[in-house]
C-alpha cells in the first residue's frame, strides 16, 4: 500500500474514532474471529479497576527448577523448588514453588508459585495437574491460576496451562507455558 496524504488521514479518522468510542463508556468491540483461537479463554480485554487501567494479555515463558530431598515422607511429599524463568510480562524472573504430590496417585495435590521480577514485582499463583513417571523421569501436565501479586501484579488474575518433565536423578523439571493469558 502507498501511503497517500488521503490514506494518512484516513487512518488518523479512524483512530480518532476508535478511541472516542473506547472513551465514550461505549461497548467493547466484538473481537475479531476466523483466525487461531487459544484454548484458554481470556475475559475482555481493558478494564477499569480502582482507577488504574489493566489488559488481558496472552502468556508464554518457560522455566527451569530443582529441588531437594521431599520434606515429607511418601505417599504425599511436600518438595520445595526453586529456579529461573524467562515469561512475558515478566522477563527473566526467579520462581519458588511449594508443592505436595500425591506419588501413588500421580497428582500435583497444592503447588503455590511465587515468580519475582527483576524490578521486585511478585506474581502469586496456584496450581493443580497430574504427572506420570517413566523410569528416572515424570511428564506433567498442569493448570495455573494467578491470585495476584505485588507491585504491578497486585489485582493480577489469569489461567495458563504448563506442561513439562522432570528428572528425580538430577532434581531437576522444566515447563512450559502451553497456553494462557494474565490481566493486570
Amino acid at each position: 500500500m502507498h501511503l497517500t496524504p488521503r490514506n494518512i488521514v484516513s487512518a488518523v479518522a479512524l483512530f480518532v474514532t476508535v478511541a472516542t468510542a473506547a472513551c465514550s463508556g461505549a461497548s467493547a468491540p466484538t473481537p475479531l474471529t476466523g483466525s487461531a483461537s487459544a484454548s484458554v479463554e481470556a475475559p475482555v480485554v481493558a478494564n477499569v479497576t480502582g482507577g488504574q487501567s489493566t489488559s488481558t494479555r496472552p502468556m508464554s515463558g518457560s522455566c527451569t527448577t530443582t529441588f531437594g530431598a521431599p520434606l515429607s515422607p511418601p505417599p504425599i511429599i511436600r518438595q520445595v523448588d526453586t529456579g529461573d524463568c524467562q515469561l512475558a510480562h515478566l522477563g527473566r524472573t526467579a520462581i519458588y514453588l511449594l508443592q505436595d504430590i500425591d506419588v501413588v496417585n500421580g497428582t500435583q495435590v497444592s503447588v503455590e508459585l511465587t515468580f519475582t521480577a527483576a524490578d521486585g514485582d511478585v506474581l502469586r499463583a496456584s496450581n493443580i495437574g497430574t504427572n506420570a513417571r517413566t523410569g528416572p523421569t515424570s511428564s506433567f501436565t498442569s493448570t495455573l491460576t494467578v491470585t495476584g501479586g505485588t507491585g504491578r501484579f497486585t489485582n493480577a488474575t489469569g489461567q495458563w496451562h504448563l506442561a513439562g518433565t522432570v528428572d528425580v536423578s538430577a532434581s531437576t523439571a522444566t515447563f512450559s507455558v502451553v497456553d494462557g493469558w494474565i490481566t493486570y
